[in-house]
């Protein structure tokens, strides 16, 4: 992948764009093949992680199968290889609040923060990890990672996810002293950019 300094995955998938694509498009002349793509590219081009893509064309036994996205899967192995560390300190979850990796400790202590409202300053330096004043505490737990759900939500916002928020989604955190706190990325977004109604 261009500009992109990883260099060992886990896995790699070709998608068919199906929800995209001119064959199976609601609207004969909508399927774009690249709305997927450019939400996760939009995501890397804000600094966050993205998984990269490519566009290919498919051979089989010499048979051609048509262009496919030939993308990595945001599993604990693209998280560890993004953001330092093993796989195995990685807490991955997904669509629907699946579990893919680790536990869910974390997840649910910070849905519990939020839960109790992220109104008062305390609050919202909490679950960051940090003192009131904004210092980090080292004793309290990296929950959540701001910066990058501001940017998650802006790409998402911006492309009118019509799939999404309960679903297509990915994050991770690292447990320990390192963690970022829980980060986001896009994922299986083919029903951006629907409409240019607000």
């Amino acid at each position: 992948f261009d500009n992109y300094d990883v260099t060992r995955f886990d896995q790699l998938i070709l998608r068919g764009c199906s929800a995209d694509g001119w064959p199976i498009r609601w609207e004969s002349d909508g399927g774009t093949y690249i709305r997927d793509q450019h939400m996760r590219d939009m995501m890397a081009d804000m600094g966050q992680p993205a998984s990269h893509g490519i566009y290919v064309h498919l051979y089989l036994n010499g048979l051609y199968w048509g262009v496919y996205n030939l993308c990595e899967k945001a599993h604990n192995t693209f998280w560890a290889e993004n953001l330092g560390g093993n796989r195995n300190e990685y807490d991955v979850l997904k669509d629907w609040v699946e579990l893919h990796a680790g536990s869910y400790d974390a997840w649910n202590e910070m849905t519990d923060i939020a839960d109790g409202g992220l109104e008062s300053t305390e609050a919202y330096q909490r679950i960051q990890g940090n003192n009131p004043d904004g210092t980090r505490n080292p004793d309290y737990p990296v929950y959540l990672n701001v910066e990058n759900l501001i940017d998650y939500m802006i790409a998402h916002i911006h492309g009118g996810a019509d799939d999404w928020p309960g679903h297509n989604w990915w994050a991770a955190r690292r447990r320990g002293p390192e963690s970022l706190g829980f980060m986001f990325t896009a994922w299986d977004q083919e029903g951006i950019c629907e409409s240019l109604d607000p």
